[in-house]
């Protein structure tokens, strides 16, 4: 076993009432936690930076320009100067099992710790709240056929039918997108592109996937069957937001032609792959019980058969 760092940076930007939820449902330790305030909510920063200091949480208020990757490329940015071998990056509004937290503990351990670890079969979680009883969640998967109905239904659905294509053959053959959730300071120079206000994540993706079939890092994707990362969906995103925006004409461009753009330039450029990444496996012992924040073990079989297998 190794003896490596690992830290957990969460970047919040709205929504102050859910720093809790990474401590008292995720269970990740308070130092080793590390809160980035993204925001141009004045009123939040004070807010946040009140709570993480009353807790003992290390945080770090950065510039913000209203874009997600603004606030990811500061949480590269103060890893890459930390003492800490690899992070764990989680949006504010999302949150990990207390699983997750066992698994990404374990990775980071390794004799060889990957630079970049991803997830395919991810879970999202309608109809409650982490702070209430995620007994009632309802689990459902990425991506969900309510995308290929939106496509037909679109007015540009040429260029839906193109994004579409890119992201299944490109990224992972299944995935809408997979979601980095741990690196080391080696994937730190894959910045996301702060001109994307929506589809940063994938592209800086492509780029970390390409680097690995370059050999300049090592990357794996896990397997999500138990959930180690939940999405909320029960609050409006920055997807969501532009959509609004669009459709109220109050933008010149769709972001799905942006992303066609960008998909076609690193094309071009050599950069995307079809070959998946490697998949990691792990081998439990028998007696294990995933715990996903107080779903016990009859209801996460229900969940598994029903959602998963």
């Amino acid at each position: 076993m190794s003896d490596n760092k690992l830290t957990y940076y969460i970047l919040t930007d709205k929504d102050h009432q859910h720093l809790p939820v990474h401590h008292e449902k995720s269970g990740i330790p308070l130092e080793d936690m590390h809160v980035v305030i993204n925001s141009l909510d004045e009123h939040f920063v004070n807010v946040a930076s009140h709570y993480c200091s009353k807790m003992g949480i290390k945080y770090t208020v950065t510039e913000s320009n209203g874009t997600p990757a603004k606030g990811k490329n500061s949480v590269l940015d103060i890893f890459s100067e930390s003492d800490s071998d690899y992070a764990v990056m989680i949006d504010g509004d999302d949150f990990l099992t207390p699983h997750g937290v066992n698994v990404y503990n374990e990775i980071a351990q390794m004799e060889e710790v990957p630079d970049v670890v991803c997830l395919t079969n991810q879970l999202g979680f309608l109809k409650a709240n982490p702070k209430d009883d995620l007994t009632k969640v309802v689990y459902t998967h990425f991506p969900h056929k309510g995308w290929v109905d939106s496509i037909l239904a679109a007015d540009n659905t040429h260029k839906w039918l193109k994004w579409y294509t890119y992201t299944y053959f490109y990224v992972n053959n299944k995935e809408i997108m997979n979601r980095v959730v741990m690196i080391s300071k080696k994937a730190c120079k894959y910045q996301f592109d702060e001109e994307m206000e929506v589809g940063e994540d994938t592209m800086q993706f492509l780029l970390l996937k390409d680097a690995h079939f370059r050999g300049e890092l090592k990357a794996i994707q896990i397997d999500d069957e138990i959930p180690t990362y939940i999405y909320d969906q029960t609050k409006y995103g920055v997807l969501q937001n532009r959509w609004a925006r669009e459709k109220e004409g109050k933008e010149s461009r769709s972001w799905v032609n942006l992303m066609v753009e960008k998909f076609e330039e690193y094309k071009e450029r050599g950069i995307l792959h079809t070959t998946p990444l490697p998949i990691m496996k792990f081998d439990f012992v028998d007696d294990y019980i995933p715990d996903i924040c107080g779903i016990d073990a009859p209801d996460l079989e229900i969940i598994i058969n029903k959602y998963i297998k």
